[in-house]
């Protein structure tokens, strides 16, 4: 005999948690996003979330911070949306420390590269000329 299951009895797949998420966690999430992802001190944008809909106030140095912290939120888990009220002001706000130590890290790396690169082609020359090539 063929057992046959009525759908109406079963209802909808339950899944683990809601499926959407709450307003403080949508900030939450948007805030890790940008302190992760871009140079910006979390401190000077203030996000604000309603029903989904997520707030940007503040202010950064140049249009492209901006853009990369409107494009990082309205892709953030949980958002429907986002109004960018961000204002640009490159004299206002400066850059995380930590980037600026990475630059100076790059920039050594760059000069040991080239120092490591000179002596390497003296010493071919050297060698060149010993053996008469």
């Amino acid at each position: 005999m063929k057992t046959t299951i009525d759908p109406n009895l079963i209802g909808p797949p339950v899944l683990p948690g809601p499926l959407e998420k709450t307003d403080p966690e949508i900030v939450s999430l948007v805030r890790e996003a940008i302190v992760r992802i871009t140079t910006v001190p979390a401190e000077t944008i203030e996000i604000t979330a309603h029903e989904g809909w997520v707030v940007l106030e503040g202010t950064v140095n140049n249009s492209m911070q901006r853009e990369v912290i409107e494009h990082v939120a309205r892709h953030s888990e949980g958002v429907h949306g986002v109004v960018d009220l961000i204002t640009v002001d490159s004299k206002k706000i400066p850059l995380k420390r930590s980037l600026q130590e990475e630059d100076d890290a790059v920039l050594t790396s760059i000069i040991v590269v080239v120092v490591l690169f000179s002596l390497t082609a003296v010493a071919g020359y050297m060698l060149w000329k010993k053996m008469g090539w």
